[in-house]
């Protein structure tokens, strides 16, 4: 079981943001699956993803495609139970960040019924 934060700004310039989404979620996820996502993006349109770069507990996109478009992406493995992803806009008209920041806190119900209530 894992608990999501994840936060949207709009950069409006070096020292400033705008905050337009802070959403919390609690989901029974396996994140080694979702990470195969994102190291394995596959082009979309014409945009191609760069190869990541491992920078001690990092892991450095300088160019991946996503549903934002073309970002930069820093994945920081802070242990077993917690990661964070930065997703920066680096092509368009309004810069933005996408910060998710993932901690593990407990098992999965063995029953998936109990998830939803």
């Amino acid at each position: 079981m894992w608990k999501f934060v994840r936060t949207l700004d709009l950069i409006v310039h070096a020292q400033a943001r705008h905050r337009v989404l802070r959403q919390e979620s609690v989901r029974c996820v396996d994140p080694t699956d979702s990470m195969r996502g994102t190291f394995s993006s596959a082009p979309v349109g014409t945009c191609v993803s760069a190869k990541p770069e491992k920078h001690s507990n990092r892991y450095v996109f300088a160019k991946r495609c996503d549903y934002l478009g073309p970002v930069s992406t820093v994945i920081t493995v802070d242990s077993d139970e917690a990661y964070s992803e930065l997703n920066q806009v680096i092509e368009g008209a309004v810069p933005k960040a996408d910060f998710v920041s993932a901690r593990r806190i407990g098992d999965c119900p063995a029953d998936p019924a109990l998830l939803s209530q």
